[in-house]
């Protein structure tokens, strides 16, 4: 039997997006606010309803990738999300913002713009990876316990009374 590592790897990204959002929802939205000011890509409106939003979208979006529920559709966008916010550190560290640490968990992990890059490319790799093998990812998830019960249930709505049998094919 060949090793399937993409379940593991599924809940370990979820995992990091479920402590990131829950952080941020824990924490005043002022905070995250300010924390996405310093990037220097938004400001006024759009960055608070980016603070109000970003950290629903990892929460929900996290849970859904560790339970294994839809989760081609959780690993694209927690994806694309990552892709911004990866190009976002890059663009901090080539125009030398003074940008002392990312605010991806909050005040209780302080995480340098530079190591922030290096942990992000490893979950973009995990979430495109999930992503391209989200067949196996689902595996000990929702959506495989879903797939093998609508595998194993009524074909039809005849089916679905008890000893009801098909008739037969006409030849």
């Amino acid at each position: 039997m060949k090793l399937n590592p993409w379940p593991a790897v599924r809940v370990a990204a979820g995992a990091v997006f479920i402590w990131s959002g829950s952080v941020k929802l824990l924490a005043p939205p002022e905070q995250f606010a300010a924390t996405i000011e310093r990037f220097e890509w938004v400001s006024g409106a759009p960055v608070t309803v980016l603070s109000l939003v970003l950290p629903w979208i990892e929460l929900v979006g996290g849970a859904h990738l560790a339970l294994g529920l839809w989760t081609g559709w959780a690993a694209s966008v927690l994806w694309a999300m990552d892709s911004v916010f990866l190009v976002a550190l890059v663009s901090v560290l080539l125009r030398k913002l003074p940008v002392e640490e990312c605010g991806c968990f909050g005040e209780g992990l302080s995480l340098s713009v530079k190591r922030m890059v290096l942990l992000d490319s490893v979950l973009w790799l995990a979430l495109a990876g999930t992503w391209a093998r989200r067949a196996r990812a689902a595996a000990f998830g929702l959506d495989g316990v879903w797939k093998l019960k609508a595998e194993s249930g009524p074909k039809d709505a005849s089916d679905r009374s008890a000893g009801a049998r098909r008739p037969p094919a006409p030849r």
